[in-house]
């Protein structure tokens, strides 16, 4: 559920606390007015949070936006059928070189026609 509510009966076994620090948003729900009238520094990281939530809330827009999480779970899938070149012609291991080791991995491929 996240960090407690500091409130008065939290307050009274504190008597000598002097400093709220929220590692994380708003303070709203964790820091009852008894905070505020008793003078206690309260601080959070909720503006140094921002940026970098909002980088991570674009980055996944973008990522869903190329069904990143689909191609995943299709790789995932067919990891054991894995070959190189089947996704990126030329860059993985010669297609003849690949055939002869293993030629079950072209099976249904392009490239053994």
């Amino acid at each position: 559920m996240g960090s407690p509510r500091i409130d008065a009966e939290v307050l009274e076994a504190s008597p000598a606390l002097a400093l709220i620090a929220h590692a994380a948003g708003t303070v709203k729900a964790h820091v009852a007015e008894e905070c505020w009238d008793r003078g206690i520094t309260v601080t959070t990281a909720a503006q140094a949070n921002g940026v970098p939530v909002a980088e991570y809330t674009l980055a996944y827009i973008l990522l869903a936006g190329k069904d990143a999480a689909g191609a995943q779970n299709k790789l995932r899938a067919q990891r054991s059928r894995y070959v190189p070149d089947m996704i990126a012609p030329g860059l993985g291991m010669p297609a003849a070189l690949l055939a002869s080791l293993a030629p079950h991995a072209l099976a249904g491929s392009s490239w053994n026609s």
